[in-house]
């Protein structure tokens, strides 16, 4: 496992990861906190990125996404 602390990278991958397995399960405040953290550190996860991938789609309308995407 990779995490931020030894690898800022891979561990940011692990991170989209968890998000979008929270999305499957619909549990989105939690993957809305995931989002956050990856938004947050300089990498390739950029909002506009996060509003074209469909993988996201279920979370597009939620006001929590809005707000993390439009900082």
């Amino acid at each position: 496992l990779y995490s931020l602390e030894k690898d800022a990278f891979l561990g940011l991958n692990r991170i989209e990861e968890l998000a979008l397995i929270y999305v499957m399960v619909e549990e989105y405040s939690a993957a809305l906190e995931q989002i956050e953290i990856l938004l947050s550190h300089h990498g390739p996860y950029s909002a506009q990125l996060l509003k074209l991938d469909s993988k996201w789609k279920p979370l597009w309308d939620h006001p929590e996404f809005i707000r993390l995407t439009e900082k």
